[in-house]
């Protein structure tokens, strides 16, 4: 805490304050060049984020730090709290199978992969294999029968 004797000193001793701003900026360069050397590291508290967006959908369905998220028309009455329910946005009649296809993340990237589904899993019109897994990136389009949807998600 600075009182009226130590402004009075810095007052007066304009060259010992400025000795003491070259030294505070000499420890802040080498603060600088310290920092530029730590790798980055996770952010406590950031969370991942995964967003759909539907055409029939005015707002994204957002989420936060998924690992596994099974597409289709199964409701989360059934115990299965990890599924998104297409029922309501027609997924029945666009050819949604009950568990149509899940994403997951592993190893700091989404995945998709279909699950056997009648109707097929389509990852930017390229039609997916069975239980094989393929990154997804922001901006990708999937479709699931002729429901579709793109996902927005940290790369």
């Amino acid at each position: 805490m600075m009182d009226a004797f130590d402004s009075q000193a810095i007052t007066e001793n304009n060259v010992s304050s400025t000795r003491m701003l070259s030294a505070i900026y000499t420890v802040n360069s080498d603060i600088i060049r310290f920092e530029s050397t730590v790798p980055d590291a996770t952010i406590p508290g950031k969370r991942r984020m995964f967003r759909i967006y539907m055409p029939q959908e005015v707002e994204p369905l957002v989420f936060t730090d998924i690992q596994l998220l099974v597409l289709g028309r199964e409701s989360a009455s059934s115990g299965n709290t990890s599924i998104l329910d297409l029922s309501m946005q027609y997924g029945q009649l666009l050819g949604v199978s009950r568990k149509h296809a899940q994403i997951m993340y592993q190893e700091g990237n989404y995945l998709i992969q279909d699950m056997n589904s009648r109707n097929g899993t389509y990852l930017n019109k390229k039609k997916l294999t069975p239980e094989q897994t393929y990154v997804l990136h922001s901006g990708d389009e999937i479709r699931m029968g002729h429901f579709v949807m793109v996902i927005a998600c940290d790369d």
